[in-house]
């Protein structure tokens, strides 16, 4: 086993240990506040992405707040359906679809890291690969986030449409891939022709610091339309009062504020604004 991968091991252990005690039993008459997120990625990196706004909320409130990572997109779509979270944080167009089952009284818009409430999906594609504009991916293979996301799936799919392509007739294939990183390195290492991101995982990427791939090696050749950013809302069975003291929790969490900022960062997101369930109904795709 190289050192490598004993980190990784070691690392997965820790994080299994964390996700078995944020499991453990609450004390006693506390009642357990499950909060669901959607798996955008691996339910691990996900855990270990947002397991600071369980410890926040836990603090903030003084609840036992546990954060509920399905294995996949159907199982956080059954979750919610069956009343198995008390608030969840999802991708936009996911909260579209949901609607019906959350309290639209208790609705929050997750700001970007930058503090913006909305963010673009952008298409990628390596510098010596030809590709310079949309119409340059006609017979080419590229990859996608999951398919119900807005900014790495549904605009760039309408994007490419208004362009006159159709995803399964003239592109040389296409993938559903999982997080921004893994799909900028496979764009990287030439295993897809393009790849379509978020504008803000972009814009990290070109930042001082290491990175797995070069991004001078990169180019956005097209940007979709600016959407919403993630949702955060509370399930309609979740009782009225527990839902305000958790929104008011959510409403402290500033960017600009020294005390939070490590913990935002780590989520990639900037804080959170009220918002309206009518800000979301065009998203449906």
């Amino acid at each position: 086993m190289t050192t490598l991968d004993m980190k990784a091991l070691a690392a997965g252990l820790a994080l299994f240990c964390a996700a078995v005690l944020s499991c453990a039993p609450a004390a006693a008459g506390q009642k357990i506040v499950r909060v669901g997120i959607w798996p955008c990625t691996s339910p691990m990196k996900v855990y270990r992405q947002y397991q600071g706004l369980a410890e926040f909320l836990s603090g903030e409130t003084g609840l036992n707040i546990k954060l509920v990572v399905p294995k996949n997109c159907a199982a956080f779509f059954e979750q919610v359906e069956e009343n198995g979270v008390d608030f969840a944080l999802q991708d936009a167009n996911v909260y579209a679809r949901l609607a019906g089952y959350y309290n639209p009284g208790y609705l929050l818009q997750t700001l970007t890291s930058e503090g913006k409430a909305v963010e673009k999906g952008v298409i990628i594609a390596r510098k010596d690969s030809g590709i310079k504009a949309v119409k340059d991916l006609k017979g080419k293979k590229m990859i996608f986030g999951d398919e119900h996301s807005l900014t790495k799936y549904i605009t760039i799919k309408r994007l490419l449409a208004e362009n006159g392509l159709d995803i399964k007739k003239d592109l040389g294939g296409y993938s559903f891939g999982g997080d921004c990183e893994g799909i900028i390195l496979r764009v990287y290492l030439k295993r897809y022709d393009a790849g379509a991101i978020d504008n803000w995982s972009w814009k990290e990427m070109n930042e001082p610091g290491e990175h797995e791939v070069n991004a001078d090696k990169l180019a956005v050749i097209a940007e979709g339309p600016p959407v919403p950013y993630w949702v955060f809302a509370a399930h309609k069975n979740t009782d009225i009062a527990l839902a305000a003291r958790v929104e008011l929790a959510l409403l402290k969490l500033d960017v600009k504020n020294p005390a939070y900022r490590g913990s935002l960062k780590d989520m990639e997101i900037g804080g959170f604004v009220k918002a309206k369930a009518a800000d979301y109904v065009m998203n449906k795709d």
